[in-house]
């Protein structure tokens, strides 16, 4: 047993953002680190993250209580990050009027991050995090970026993922 939790953390560190990267990465998200879907009776309450968008507008997740929340923890410097933003961009679009999605925008610089969302045509809105305060409070996350996780209608965390995740993974797990 400890040798698998040694393992799972290894690979958690060796493909999540740790620090700020430079390079522009190619190719498509890879399958994520760990996905952990929890039973309904076993569910815990996510935090009621709420704060300023990249947009400048003020966002609380409990303002989309009655929706399944998809809540993606990421930043401008992660390049498994915007390997991933695409394929929750395009998500977001198929998503019916029953699934919102969120960015917590950890430690970034604004305009980057502006930029990035851009870039790859987000229409959901980011809430920021400049010093990690929420992140820090979403203990089902390892401190490392990017991690998903999705909230069901009465607010209790479904799954998470750690690392990037693919767009079946997270088809299967909005349904």
């Amino acid at each position: 047993m400890i040798h698998r939790v040694a393992l799972v953390l290894t690979a958690v560190l060796l493909s999540a953002c740790g620090a700020p990267a430079q390079q522009e990465p190619s190719g498509a998200a890879t399958d994520p680190v760990g996905v952990q879907r929890t039973p309904p009776a076993e569910r815990e309450a996510a935090p009621v993250i709420s704060g300023t968008t990249l947009d400048g507008d003020q966002l609380s997740l409990a303002d989309y209580r009655g929706k399944t929340v998809v809540l993606n923890v990421w930043a401008s410097w992660c390049a498994p990050c915007r390997k991933e933003l695409p394929i929750l961009a395009e998500a977001a679009r198929r998503a019916g009027p029953d699934v919102r999605f969120v960015g917590l925008d950890v430690k970034d610089s604004t305009s980057r991050a502006i930029a990035m969302q851009d870039k790859y045509g987000v229409d959901y809105p980011s809430i920021v995090d400049e010093k990690g305060t929420w992140f820090a409070q979403l203990p089902w996350l390892p401190r490392a970026l990017p991690g998903t996780v999705i909230i069901d209608p009465s607010g209790h965390v479904r799954a998470t993922v750690i690392g990037p995740v693919s767009e079946q993974k997270l088809d299967a797990l909005i349904r």
